[in-house]
């Protein structure tokens, strides 16, 4: 007999459902709340699901339900399948030297960074990355430490790709250099965080 592990029964609930609430999910699946919200972030930060934005709730206090669906690549788009091939033929053939080239090449294009950011404090580069990453898809934010601060990537929106192409953690890395004007250290790798969420930690050196 075959066994569905809690995401999968979640998956197999959206094909017939296009939009539900992690309560929606509770009550269809028999679990609690707080193992439907966990799952469902999970699924989100894998690209699986996708925020549909809020349902409003009439006649009740309180915040309005987050809405949750099959993501596009779910739905059937091939875009990770073409940009997987893409890299592949890309990549694969150049040297060490070339690849970080083509690393630094994209980590330019996806994030510009103007010459005179250079002189801005650090606080303020910071907040600038940060909201253009999260406006990208990374869900970025910083956090002041002792040993100086760091960038936590809370979504990486290749996802579906990166454990096949790890020049895009070296684009991302890349990317946090040219805006901080400093070299940039990756601590942890799609680790999982106190809510068994996949994050990215990078450390200013």
């Amino acid at each position: 007999m075959t066994k569905f592990t809690a995401r999968q029964r979640i998956l197999a609930y959206f094909e017939s459902h296009p939009a539900a609430s992690p309560a929606d999910v509770a009550r269809a699946l028999q679990v609690t709340p707080a193992n439907a919200r966990r799952h469902l972030g999970i699924l989100l930060a894998d690209g699986r699901l996708q925020s549909l934005g809020f349902r409003p709730q009439p006649g009740k206090a309180g915040r309005p339900q987050q809405l949750f669906g099959l993501s596009e690549t779910r739905l059937g788009e091939n875009f990770s399948t073409l940009a997987d091939i893409a890299l592949r033929v890309w990549f694969a053939p150049l040297s060490a030297e070339a690849q970080e080239k083509a690393a630094r090449a994209l980590a330019e294009r996806i994030l510009p960074v103007a010459e005179p950011m250079r002189a801005w404090h650090i606080t303020r580069r910071l907040a600038f990355l940060s909201e253009k990453l999260t406006a990208l898809g990374y869900r970025a934010r910083w956090e002041a430490r002792a040993a100086g601060p760091r960038v936590v990537l809370a979504h990486c929106p290749y996802a579906a790709i990166v454990d096949r192409h790890p020049e895009l953690c070296r684009m991302d890395a890349l990317i946090l250099e040219n805006a901080l004007f400093a070299p940039v250290e990756q601590l942890s790798r799609r680790e999982k965080n106190e809510l068994g969420l996949p994050i990215c930690i990078f450390t200013l050196r």
